[in-house]
């Protein structure tokens, strides 16, 4: 249950652009669900099956670079792999960024002009964070 709450708190992480990730690992990550929620790659699943992945995991603006072919692609790279092992992979992803569980804040600083005005915040049990 713990499992499926932090994947699911990790998928939303990333679709809502509270995770830093590059189009290249939003791919992998949308490729890996792309396995877990579908199945095994067929030639016969529809185009919206995809867009539908698109939608649900990619982060919103890079969600217009995202042709559905790469996702297919992708997909079909991970046919051999089981739900389990996809949300597995896509967890140790998540996992390896350094300030993984932290709480992260969109903030507006206003203190100085050497920082953006926008920031993230991330505070976890090392400490306090700022991300530009």
């Amino acid at each position: 249950v713990e499992f499926n709450l932090l994947l699911h708190q990790a998928i939303d992480d990333v679709s809502n652009d509270r995770f830093p990730v590059t189009l290249s690992e939003s791919i992998y990550l949308a490729g890996l669900r792309a396995q877990a929620l579908i199945g095994n790659y067929h030639d016969d699943i529809e185009y919206s099956d995809y867009v539908a992945v698109i939608e649900q995991v990619i982060p919103k603006h890079l969600c217009h670079r995202v042709h559905p072919d790469d996702i297919r692609r992708k997909h079909h790279e991970y046919s051999d792999l089981s739900e389990q092992e996809c949300n597995e992979a896509y967890m140790a992803f998540i996992q390896q960024w350094p300030l993984y569980g932290s709480t992260v804040f969109e903030v507006i600083q206003a203190y100085t002009t050497t920082l953006p005005k926008n920031l993230w915040l991330a505070v976890n049990e090392v400490g306090i964070h700022i991300l530009k």
